[in-house]
């Protein structure tokens, strides 16, 4: 339901959806929706993307060594440019090797050796990304919607770890383990949390398979359905 909540598309929504059950991917979404008079109840987003043609265990894009570490954003809803400017900065300013790769699709392509910028990436690209990196960053804005959820599925998917910033949208994604709350100072967190889960791509996966795969997302969706239809969540 990606409409902020008095917004011209929520009316839309609101008018033309009405007592109609409705599935959403955070719980924030669903008490909004609940609020305004409709019924709703919610469950994490799940799907499973094409397989890549190879997989491989993490390394860095380009001029990349086995100590380096990658950090990946990629997307575009509700990415906060502000933090991504701000991590960009502290990449060139710190003696770390990271390598910052931003896929967001809004500014022109360039490449200084330490942050990489792509102006627009193939899905398939966009995969290869994800699969060449260390760690997943969802710098993301509370604009009152529910956003990054794909990203932040593809990466453990991939066997990568997310750090995402807390939003309303993204709280129940949270397991502190595989998907994992940023701190005010990011870039340490995403070196460590990158090291930590090299060669821990299977365990990654594993979680996805469990809790996020299209399967396990069906399962939640027609059993949030059987709900409503009960007579649950208003």
């Amino acid at each position: 339901m990606y409409a902020k909540e008095g917004s011209r598309s929520w009316k839309l929504l609101r008018a033309a959806i009405g007592n109609r059950p409705v599935v959403t991917l955070s719980e924030h979404e669903a008490e909004r929706w609940q609020t305004a008079g409709g019924r709703a109840a919610a469950v994490r987003y799940g799907s499973t993307f094409p397989e890549l043609n190879e997989t491989v265990e993490p390394q860095t894009a380009g001029a990349a060594t086995p100590t380096s570490v990658t950090v990946f954003i990629g997307g575009s809803s509700d990415r906060d440019p502000n933090a991504i400017e701000a991590l960009a900065r502290e990449v060139r300013a710190s003696h770390s090797a990271v390598r910052l790769v931003i896929a967001t699709g809004d500014h022109e392509a360039s490449d200084d050796g330490q942050v990489v910028r792509l102006s627009s990436v193939t899905p398939a690209s966009f995969s290869e990304l994800i699969a060449d990196s260390d760690v997943v960053y969802l710098p993301l804005a509370d604009n009152g919607r529910a956003a990054g959820h794909m990203v932040l599925v593809e990466a453990l998917q991939r066997g990568k770890p997310v750090v995402a910033t807390w939003v309303a949208g993204m709280d129940e994604y949270f397991d502190d383990v595989h998907v994992i709350r940023a701190k005010s100072d990011a870039l340490p967190q995403l070196v460590s949390v990158g090291m930590i889960f090299r060669g821990r791509a299977t365990e990654v996966h594993q979680y996805w398979k469990a809790h996020h795969s299209k399967e396990a997302f069906g399962e939640r969706i027609l059993d949030a359905l059987d709900r409503l239809r009960a007579g649950g969540p208003r």
